[in-house]
């Protein structure tokens, strides 16, 4: 089970009773020698959505306890229904 954060608050965790805490076609990339990345879109429906800027915003995505990503989104694409879809990278 993943949890997404953004700047400590949750925008996507499975275990909440909440269906607007969710992010939507969330893939993690993670290569050797490279930087890893991170694509997801949020509605704008999600309670975290306004807070997410660009190169401010710290994403964090865990399994269960362990942190599997740690980076900033570089950049945006606003989509027909207002949602946002974000792509963020990570350290290598």
């Amino acid at each position: 089970m993943y949890t997404i954060f953004a700047d400590g608050q949750i925008i996507h965790s499975p275990a909440l009773d909440r269906p607007t805490a969710l992010v939507f076609g969330a893939k993690l990339t993670q290569q050797a020698n490279m930087a890893d990345s991170f694509v997801f879109t949020i509605y704008p429906n999600n309670p975290a959505a306004a807070t997410i800027h660009k190169l401010t915003t710290i994403i964090e995505v865990y399994q269960d306890d362990s942190l599997l990503f740690r980076g900033r989104p570089i950049q945006s694409k606003e989509g027909w229904n207002k949602e946002t879809t974000y792509t963020c990278e990570g350290g290598f």
